[in-house]
């Protein structure tokens, strides 16, 4: 990066004092021996001007383009024109900014290049090709959390949902600034990934992970469920048991997935209680869940030392007659 610490104003922050000195020197001696390192102070105390005072930009542009006429060593002379591609940028000249890249393939230019892509021609496949290029190179002209929403926007527009959800993520891990509803749609995604494939923990701790990021806005019973799904393939039961015993009017869904937690804990009675209200709650009507509540609980009692025989025959009896039904015309 260009060093500015022998500059001992800007040091200070007073970069408007080394900027008047720097031009009063330059004008009274423009062939001095020290006037090349003049022209390094006043083009950095300019460049601080600017990003204090963004209508000193104007002046930075001619400052720049006067300085890099002298005769520069090339990596000096590409971080300055970068300086000016940036500049030009900014201001929104796009076609000046990508004139002042040519020739430049550093990380931070690649990336610039493809803001410029994007921002002139709204060509987003060749936008993420060059930031792609450029994160990979480790470019460091942004924050990294911001190229990442950005790509996750522009990956969105081009429906390629797998390669927004990446970015998405990397951008929730580089702490940049998301919207709940953006955080909630990658908690999703990665919730039905996770049910395709129930073993791939690393997807259920990044879903759970967002979920519990999102909690305060996660209002209604349908997310809360997920997180507790989450939480039992995690083998945090305990979690799932405390966040479904919370909510205030659980759905059936919620009422099975507690009472098959109570059974991972090893608590048979409050879980068999469970799943024989569940049974009832759902009445006679076609159900899977209450289908799944009777035959769980069927099977529990069985396992008891002296189980009721006749009972559970009964519910059995009422599951087969279900399925007859549910498989008639």
């Amino acid at each position: 990066s260009i060093s500015l610490s022998l500059v001992s104003p800007a040091a200070e922050k007073l970069w408007e004092s080394c900027y008047e000195n720097c031009l009063q020197f330059l004008n009274a001696f423009p062939q001095h021996e020290l006037a090349p390192f003049v022209w390094r102070y006043l083009a950095s105390s300019s460049a601080e001007i600017a990003s204090i005072k963004p209508e000193h930009k104007v002046k930075l542009l001619s400052d720049l383009e006067l300085f890099l006429k002298l005769p520069l060593p090339e990596i000096e002379k590409n971080e300055w024109q970068l300086l000016l591609a940036k500049t030009f940028y900014e201001m929104h000249q796009y076609e000046q900014a990508m004139l002042s890249l040519q020739n430049q393939q550093s990380a931070n230019a690649t990336l610039l290049l493809s803001l410029c892509l994007r921002d002139q021609n709204k060509d987003m496949a060749r936008f993420c090709e060059l930031a792609e290029e450029a994160l990979s190179k480790g470019t460091t002209l942004v924050d990294l959390g911001q190229i990442h929403a950005s790509l996750y926007n522009a990956y969105l527009e081009l429906s390629q949902r797998d390669q927004a959800a990446k970015h998405l993520y990397e951008a929730f891990l580089a702490k940049a600034e998301i919207k709940t509803e953006n955080l909630l749609w990658l908690a999703d995604y990665y919730f039905n990934l996770v049910k395709e494939s129930e073993g791939n923990f690393a997807l259920a701790a990044r879903a759970a992970a967002l979920f519990e990021h999102c909690k305060a806005a996660l209002h209604g019973d349908a997310n809360l469920y997920k997180l507790s799904k989450l939480y039992l393939i995690l083998g945090r039961t305990d979690d799932a048991i405390a966040l479904l015993q919370a909510l205030p009017s659980p759905s059936h869904e919620a009422s099975l997935l507690l009472a098959q937690s109570l059974v991972k804990k090893g608590l048979i009675e409050q879980a068999t209680e469970l799943f024989d209200s569940i049974v009832v709650s759902c009445g006679t009507g076609r159900s899977p869940t209450g289908a799944a509540a009777a035959l769980q609980g069927a099977r529990l009692k069985l396992a008891q030392a002296h189980p009721d025989f006749m009972g559970i025959a009964a519910q059995l009896k009422n599951l087969v007659m279900q399925k007859n039904f549910e498989g008639g015309p």
